[in-house]
């Protein structure tokens, strides 16, 4: 489910494996422990494969786990509000300059490693190679 949200889908469940009531129980529960940890509803992403809207029960879910309407916002622009909350926080984020200097060495790190393999086949050659140590057991 999460991975149809980075990718900026919305989600109808009754195409999921388990089907709408299934994934609705599994949502609830796993709400709250979402908003502790500050990450908004992902019951916001479902929708009714009729209409592509969330279904009427969804202001009462939503407060039931937490997430609240705010002073003079319609049914419409509080789903909304809370989808684009959902998908700005699964967002694929942009790698730090940090990130992408420490994959930099890490590859020129591998390519070294893999050329020193090379050189060292080239070196052994077709020479058989000897294992020294005990046997593994059969």
């Amino acid at each position: 489910m999460v991975a149809s949200v980075v990718e900026g889908h919305l989600i109808n469940l009754s195409e999921l494996p388990g089907g709408r009531a299934s994934w609705g129980r599994d949502l609830v529960v796993v709400a709250p422990y979402e908003q502790a940890d500050g990450r908004p509803p992902l019951i916001a992403m479902v929708l009714h494969k009729a209409d592509g809207r969330p279904g009427p029960g969804f202001p009462i879910a939503m407060k039931q786990v937490g997430y609240l309407r705010r002073r003079g916002e319609s049914d419409d622009q509080f789903w909304k509000r809370a989808v684009a909350e959902v998908f700005a926080y699964w967002k694929p984020r942009q790698p730090t300059a940090q990130a992408v200097d420490a994959t930099e060495r890490l590859g020129l790190i591998y390519d070294e490693l893999l050329a020193g393999i090379a050189a060292r086949k080239e070196e052994i050659g077709s020479r058989p190679v000897v294992v020294q140590g005990p046997r593994p057991p059969r």
